[in-house]
C-alpha cells in the first residue's frame, strides 16, 4: 500500500472516530436534556426542537469549567479534572424546587441543559424579547428562565464558596474558587451554526500554607498560619489589630495555630465537615472586636457558627509579634466563662464529660436540649441554653457527623464535678512565652494538595 493511500486511510479512520465520538456525546447530551425536559413538562417541545434544529442546537451546551489564576495561569490538568469532578458532584446534589410543576431538578441538570436552551431561545427573540410563533410551546419555560437565570448564578457562587471551605485547611493548604464568567456569551448565535461560549470560567487562588516551629528548652511544637476568606472575597492571612492588645504599634498581628489546637478543633466541632471547621474559626477571629482576658497570659476569642457561640480559641500573645492559638474549647468546657459556671453549678467530672461527650458539637446537634425541661433550665442558668438552636441551624451542606453517642437525658444522673482538660498550666505557659523561639519553615512553590473527592 502506497504512502498516500495509507495517509488517506488514516485520515478516514480519524474522521470516523471523531464522528463516533460526537455521536456518542450527542446521545448522552440529549438523554440528559430529555430527562430534565420531562421533569419540566416540555419534553414534547424539546424533542421537536431537536428534530428540526439539531445541527445548530447541539452547539449550545456546557462543555465544562476552566480554571485560571489572576495571572491567567491555568490549573494543572490533574487538578482541573479533580476540581471539575468535585463541582459536578456538589451541584448534582443541590436540588432546586421552584419549578412550575413542582418537580425536583438539580442545579447540574439546569446548567448542563436548560440554561443553554434558554440562551438558544433568547437568540430567537425580537427586540422586545418576545418568542416567534414557532417557539410558543416554550413560552412558560422561557418566562421562567428569564425570571430565574440570575438566581442560578447565585446558587453556583454559594456552592463554589462551600467547596473552597471544604478543600481548605491550615495543615493542607488553601483553595479559593470564584466565578468570573457565567456562560459568557460575547454574541448570541444569531447566525446559524455559530457556537456560543460553553465554558464556565473560574478564578482560583491557592496557598500551600505556612508552617512554623516553636522551640523551647529542647521541645518543638508545630504551628500553622491561619488564613481567612469569606463569600466572594480574597484569601488573606488572619490579622488582628494591635489595639485589641492595647499596643500602640500599627503593625497587625498574625495568627498561628498549634497542632494541638488543630486536633481539638476537629474533635470538638465534629458535627461539621472537617475543613468548614477551620473556616468558622478563621472568620470568628477575623471579625473579633475584643479579646477575653481569662488570666495573666491567656486570651479567649469566641467562635461562632451561624451566630451561635460554640466555643473559644485559647490564645497567648507571643512577644507582641504573633497570637498563638494553643487549643480550642467547646463552650461547655472548663476554661470558658460558661463552662466554668457549668462546673461550679454541677460539679461534673472529667470522666463524666468524656462519657457524655458534652464537649462536642455533635451532642447538641443530635439531641434537642429543650426536650428535657430540667436539663434546659440548668443550661439556661449558666448561659448555655442557646446550644438548643444548633439542631435546627446546621445545614445539610455543613453537616458531617450523622450520629451521636450521647443521650442528654443521661446527663441529669451524671452532674457531679468537672475538671479542666488538657491545657498548659500557667507556669508552663509563662516559661514557654519567655524561653521559646519561633522559626518559620521554608516555603515551596508547589500547589497545596487536592486529593479530596466531594461526595
Amino acid at each position: 500500500m502506497s504512502k498516500d493511500r495509507k495517509k488517506k486511510l488514516a485520515n478516514h479512520q480519524a474522521k470516523q472516530q471523531l464522528k463516533e465520538t460526537i455521536n456518542k456525546q450527542k446521545r448522552e447530551y440529549y438523554a440528559k436534556l430529555f430527562t430534565t425536559a420531562q421533569k419540566l413538562g416540555i419534553e414534547k417541545a424539546v424533542r421537536k426542537l431537536v428534530t428540526d434544529e439539531e445541527r445548530f442546537f447541539f452547539r449550545t451546551r456546557l462543555v465544562g469549567f476552566r480554571f485560571k489564576n489572576k495571572d491567567k495561569k491555568p490549573l494543572p490538568i490533574p487538578a482541573q479534572k479533580q476540581m471539575q469532578k468535585n463541582i459536578y458532584n456538589f451541584i448534582g446534589e443541590h436540588t432546586l424546587y421552584d419549578y412550575p410543576n413542582g418537580q425536583k431538578v438539580s442545579l447540574l441538570e439546569i446548567l448542563e441543559t436548560h440554561y443553554f436552551l434558554g440562551l438558544y431561545l433568547l437568540a430567537k427573540t425580537n427586540d422586545e424579547f418576545e418568542l416567534p410563533e414557532k417557539y410558543q410551546d416554550f413560552k412558560e419555560f422561557f418566562d421562567f428562565w428569564q425570571d430565574n437565570y440570575g438566581q442560578w448564578r447565585d446558587h453556583l457562587e454559594i456552592i463554589l464558596y462551600l467547596i473552597s471551605a471544604t478543600l481548605s485547611s491550615p495543615v493542607h493548604g488553601y483553595w479559593v474558587f470564584k466565578l468570573t464568567d457565567f456562560f459568557g456569551c460575547p454574541s448570541y448565535p444569531t447566525q446559524l451554526g455559530k457556537p456560543m461560549v460553553t465554558y464556565i470560567d473560574l478564578e482560583y487562588q491557592s496557598n500551600k500554607g505556612e508552617k512554623y516551629k516553636l522551640r523551647s528548652k529542647g521541645d518543638t511544637r508545630t504551628l500553622y498560619r491561619l488564613y481567612h476568606y469569606s463569600f466572594q472575597s480574597e484569601l488573606t492571612p488572619c490579622l488582628l489589630p494591635p489595639k485589641l492588645f492595647n499596643q500602640p504599634k500599627e503593625t497587625q498581628i498574625p495568627v498561628l495555630l498549634l497542632s494541638h489546637a488543630e486536633r481539638r478543633i476537629n474533635e470538638r466541632l465534629d458535627a461539621l465537615w472537617e475543613r468548614v471547621r477551620y473556616q468558622i474559626v478563621a472568620e470568628s477571629i477575623q471579625n473579633a472586636t475584643k479579646l477575653v482576658q481569662y488570666n495573666k497570659n491567656t486570651l479567649l476569642i469566641p467562635i461562632y457558627y451561624k451566630k451561635i457561640k460554640v466555643g473559644y480559641v485559647v490564645c497567648f500573645n507571643h512577644k507582641n509579634q504573633h497570637l498563638i492559638i494553643k487549643t480550642f474549647l467547646f463552650i461547655t468546657c472548663k476554661g470558658t466563662p460558661e463552662g466554668d459556671k457549668l462546673a461550679r453549678f454541677t460539679g461534673l467530672s472529667k470522666e463524666d464529660e468524656i462519657y457524655l461527650n458534652i464537649d462536642r458539637m455533635s451532642t447538641f446537634v443530635h439531641n434537642q436540649l429543650s426536650d428535657n425541661e430540667e436539663l434546659y433550665a440548668i443550661f439556661e442558668q449558666v448561659g448555655l441554653s442557646h446550644l438548643d438552636n444548633l439542631k435546627n441551624k446546621i445545614t445539610k451542606a455543613d453537616h458531617f457527623n450523622t450520629s451521636s453517642n450521647t443521650n442528654l437525658s443521661k446527663l441529669k444522673e451524671m452532674l457531679r464535678k468537672k475538671q479542666e482538660e488538657e491545657q498548659l498550666s500557667q507556669t508552663e505557659l509563662e516559661e514557654l512565652i519567655e524561653t521559646s523561639t519561633l522559626i518559620k519553615e521554608e516555603e515551596t512553590e508547589s500547589l497545596p494538595t487536592l486529593n479530596t473527592t466531594l461526595a
